[in-house]
């Protein structure tokens, strides 16, 4: 009888204050028996000669060995036999993975021993020699690489085998036992034990951390955009593109900039006065066309004057909810609460039905941050939502955003579809610190649908978490430039134009389809945003990435007469002058670290008690997320600028902390 592996599957789960690997195995035997088989795998460090995270890698490595693969199971010697192949595969993976620790311990004792100081280097010499002798002297009763990984991806082999020959796992193990790793006197095979290893792992389903392989989520079958840079701005926090990408483009064609918080810099070429950016602000937009764009009563009237679509409504002072009402009543049902002069959808409540909602709608206006200003009431347009972005006459950007939802397939439930989105939104640099949150929103529209976390959803079926289009509440992002009928555009470059000084601006637009004329559906813009998110039109979650930065700076460069590179530089050679609370809160450790996971060389050192000097040599996108990042530092530094220069790029082949000046310093260029 053969056993053909149909399913591979491990989940990481946190247990006070271990983490384990709950693997899952399902067969099909030869008469179409569907099996399946259960292990917990408990790495726990020395104990077991396990290694974090390498553990979660090999359990990885291990399972996909297995997949799709044909066991012979015909009587129990013959399955233990095949147990016992797999488990001699499977250690010699382990010992492959174990020399791959010891080469990171010692390249780790290494870089500790050249950073230290004297006194205590030799401290950690006797200590680690006593250890060593230690180990040596009791070799003989120490675990198998992994030991701990090991015993629970084997638990699973044996539970299912065992099913499948219909014996229970101690008859299976028998006379040959010597030769397989037992995991546990009885392996779960009973249904109750079933039960209570799941009823465990659900109690923490908040600490699920990963899945291996998950299925790549799609949206109308083009599947997630990956992109590779977004270990190097997570550093930068949930929003950090928004501050970032202006600098580094700047960076790559040859400005040097000043950094002065997470949001703001200046860059310059030296010869001209430089130009001041806070976070997506372009120097070349006037501060009246600012003031106009928060205006939300100004910004209608200017772009009604254009002919451009925009909701009736008007403008009411604080407290005055009477007229407000009378005139809701006028234009009609649903309509539109919202602040006169507010960002980011503060005490904003749209699709109001009656009365009695628009009362509601007043007293969260009210009890928001907002809510002793002027308000506005409005036609609510039924619409989908797009944030295009112009830049002088050009659209140059336009994305669809759509609320959080998963697309069932028939196989995983809810809570597996949110948790494989998650996992490809947290590989989106935009994304990755906004993910599909389960709360009272999403509970309330499974519910509406008669679904919860645990239902699974027939395949093409669309089951929504959110009535917000927010990306930070979990929304999607998806491209439409190339499919954007050109009166939309055209009715988006007049709209910028109608505000005297504006140049760079995302506008708010609720269209119903993106591909028809303007004139043939009904369509409103809801607000000019003067200061809009760069990261989503870099980063979309479908589709092709545009390059809004880029543009930006490159044309700010034209305008003031900048002297740059001729194109964006694929490599830096920066150096670093940090001022502030940066010595002795560990600032050279945390740089050197993330230097060194982003492939960077260079050296840091410090320079006086308020100033630490680094230098940063690289490719672009690395060097550049981490001079920004330098200016936030580890949790106890408190920076207060970063002055980023260009210099000829040294030979270095690591990143060190230096204790004096280097040797041979490099000038600025």
């Amino acid at each position: 009888m053969t056993l053909q592996l149909t399913r591979v599957r491990a989940t990481s789960y946190r247990r006070r204050r271990d983490h384990n690997f709950l693997v899952q195995l399902r067969g099909e035997t030869s008469d179409g028996t569907q099996l399946e088989g259960l292990g917990d795998c408990h790495p726990r460090g020395a104990r077991t000669r396990d290694k974090a995270p390498l553990s979660w890698q090999l359990v990885g490595d291990c399972l996909q060995q297995l997949e799709e693969r044909r066991l012979t199971v015909d009587d129990p010697a013959q399955a233990a036999l095949t147990v016992r192949e797999v488990m001699a595969e499977w250690s010699t993976l382990a010992e492959t993975y174990q020399q791959r620790a010891e080469e990171l311990a010692r390249e780790q004792r290494r870089t500790q021993f050249r950073s230290g100081r004297p006194k205590a280097v030799a401290k950690r010499l006797a200590k680690r020699t006593l250890r060593a002798v230690f180990d040596a002297a009791t070799s003989w009763r120490r675990p198998r690489p992994f030991h701990g990984t090991l015993l629970g991806l084997e638990a699973a082999l044996v539970d299912l085998v065992s099913r499948a020959i219909e014996r229970p796992p101690a008859t299976l193990l028998g006379e040959r036992a010597h030769g397989v790793l037992q995991a546990m006197p009885q392996p779960p095979g009973s249904p109750d034990r079933r039960e209570e290893i799941f009823e465990t792992v659900l109690r923490r389903v908040l600490d699920y951390v990963a899945f291996p392989a998950p299925v790549a989520p799609s949206h109308d079958g083009r599947p997630a955009t990956v992109y590779d840079e977004v270990q190097f701005l997570k550093p930068l926090g949930s929003n950090g593109t928004k501050g970032h990408l202006l600098e580094r483009e700047a960076l790559a064609l040859g400005l040097r900039t000043t950094r002065f918080s997470k949001g703001a810099f200046t860059a310059t070429d030296g010869e001209h006065p430089p130009l001041v950016f806070k976070w997506s602000r372009s120097p070349r937009s006037s501060a009246v066309s600012l003031a106009l764009c928060t205006h939300k009563e100004a910004t209608r009237m200017r772009l009604r004057r254009a002919g451009v679509p925009v909701p009736k409504g008007r403008t009411f002072t604080n407290g005055d909810f009477a007229s407000a009402r009378a005139f809701a009543e006028r234009i009609g049902y649903p309509v539109v609460v919202k602040p006169a002069m507010g960002v980011r959808g503060i005490g904003v409540v749209a699709n109001i039905a009656d009365e009695r909602e628009l009362n509601i709608a007043f007293d969260q206006l009210v009890k928001s941050r907002l809510g002793k200003d002027d308000f506005i009431v409005e036609q609510h347009v039924t619409g989908r939502d797009y944030r295009i972005v112009v830049v002088g006459d050009e659209v140059i950007a336009a994305i669809l955003r759509e609320p959080a939802s998963v697309e069932g397939d028939g196989v995983h439930s809810v809570a597996e579809l949110v948790a494989n989105k998650n996992a490809a939104r947290r590989l989106n640099p935009h994304l990755w610190g906004r993910p599909i949150k389960y709360d009272d929103a999403a509970r309330f529209q499974l519910e509406r649908v008669g679904l919860d976390l645990c239902s699974v959803p027939p395949p093409g079926q669309r089951v929504l978490l959110s009535n917000s289009c927010s990306l930070s509440q979990g929304g999607d992002s998806i491209d439409v430039l190339e499919e954007l009928h050109p009166s939309i555009k055209e009715a988006c470059v007049r709209a910028v134009k109608a505000v005297p000084g504006l140049w760079f601006c995302g506008i708010d637009f609720l269209i119903e389809d993106h591909t028809r004329d303007l004139a043939e559906q009904r369509a409103g813009i809801c607000e000019l945003n003067a200061h809009a998110a760069i990261g989503n039109c870099e980063y979309p979650l479908y589709g092709a990435p545009r390059q809004v930065a880029r543009t930006v700076i490159a044309q700010c460069v034209e305008h003031y007469g900048l002297n740059t590179h001729d194109k964006p530089a694929d490599r830096l050679a920066l150096k670093l002058t940090i001022r502030g609370r940066v010595t002795r809160v560990g600032y050279r450790t945390w740089l050197q670290r993330h230097a060194r996971s982003f492939g960077l060389t260079g050296w840091v050192r410090n320079i006086d008690a308020q100033t630490v000097e680094a230098v940063l040599v690289g490719d672009a996108v690395p060097a550049s997320a981490l001079a920004a990042a330098t200016v936030l530092g580890p949790r106890r530094a408190r920076p207060t600028s970063v002055d980023t220069v260009h210099i000829n790029s040294p030979a270095v082949t690591d990143f060190e902390i230096l204790e004096h000046d280097p040797q041979e310093r490099q000038d600025a260029r």
